[in-house]
């Protein structure tokens, strides 16, 4: 890849910016000391994923059918206005669980919004988040306190005023304005809000992953089930959410393969930091590692999936051997980008 397919990412389109992340993951896992994929372990897994297509709620349908969304942990019974402001909500503040003393997870999160949003559905109105302060955001988690809460204050008067000054308050008319595009909706909100501007430097190269704009594009598909705003037809150009569980399930079945020395500082949970050669090439391994395994589920098994249903199926995975106590521990880098 050469300097302006690195590139940057803020004179790049819609398509250009996704394209950007596969391009940058790829260069990067080309150029990694310490993270590595392993090709046959690419292709087992492939092999438990085919097998596992006709019955799995996420994986069934291939590209286009069996959603497979969690709507059990999610507001999803109100206007599609209300739970696209709701999602917005849920991904501005969808980073970076686990410095948690009082054991927060992703789904403590968004049962706590879905349940404040039915007591009060002006609760995560744009002018309520453009006021927000962390004594409010706590009520609004149910008396609990996230780790980092000055970060998450800052990125909801973020995504309030922004939405009050462009929007007219509203989430949705921003989705609408996209005209049905992931890829747009992705550009607008790493344009828009620099709370989701997911990139950084690696041996002096941008690279970008875009992580929590490309989830909330994809929430957004998953629970209006693709239709209405969530109606997206380029849905397929999204690429996996690079965090910590799906890196820890791909590692744990030999996909990733760590050097000794990183092997070693993530089982003694130390913190690697936020930019740092190890963490950019844990990401980019992910994210690579998924498009190699989309790649080889249509050229071995004539199946054509998106990159984020294995993402959606992998985190399922990940979660279900993380409560069994199965898997080894997973990185710790503190970010606001996952």
């Amino acid at each position: 890849m050469d300097d302006s397919a690195a590139a940057s990412t803020t004179s790049s389109g819609p398509r250009d910016r996704l394209a950007a992340v596969r391009e940058s993951a790829a260069w990067v896992c080309a150029e990694a000391r310490h993270v590595k994929l392993n090709a046959e372990a690419v292709a087992a897994l492939a092999g438990e994923v085919a097998a596992q297509a006709k019955d799995h709620p996420v994986l069934e349908g291939g590209a286009e059918g069996g959603v497979g969304w969690g709507e059990e942990i999610h507001f999803v019974s109100g206007s599609e206005a209300a739970v696209v402001q709701y999602l917005f909500v849920v991904d501005a503040l969808n980073f970076c669980f686990w410095p948690s003393e009082g054991g927060w997870e992703y789904e403590d999160l968004s049962t706590a919004l879905k349940r404040a949003l039915e007591e009060d559905a002006e609760v995560l109105s744009a002018d309520r988040l453009a006021h927000m302060s962390e004594e409010a955001l706590c009520r609004l988690l149910g008396g609990r306190a996230l780790p980092n809460m000055p970060a998450r204050v800052e990125h909801l008067r973020q995504v309030g005023a922004c939405l009050q000054e462009r929007w007219s308050g509203s989430a949705a008319a921003m989705v609408r304005a996209c005209d049905g595009s992931a890829g747009r909706l992705v550009d607008m909100i790493v344009t828009s809000f620099p709370g989701f501007q997911d990139h950084l430097q690696y041996k002096g190269r941008e690279v970008c992953f875009y992580k929590r704009a490309q989830i909330l594009a994809g929430d957004i598909w998953g629970a209006l089930k693709g239709k209405g705003l969530g109606a997206m037809h380029d849905v397929e150009q999204l690429t996996m959410f690079a965090d910590y569980r799906v890196p820890q399930i791909l590692e744990a079945r030999g996909v990733l393969e760590y050097s000794q020395a990183l092997k070693k500082r993530i089982m003694d949970k130390e913190e690697l930091p936020q930019g740092g050669e190890e963490e950019v090439e844990i990401r980019a391994a992910t994210v690579h590692a998924v498009e190699e395994l989309k790649r080889v589920l249509r050229d071995a098994h004539s199946m054509n999936i998106m990159s984020i249903k294995i993402d959606w199926y992998l985190w399922e995975e990940g979660e279900r051997q993380d409560r069994a106590g199965t898997l080894p521990p997973h990185h710790r880098t503190l970010t606001t980008f996952y």
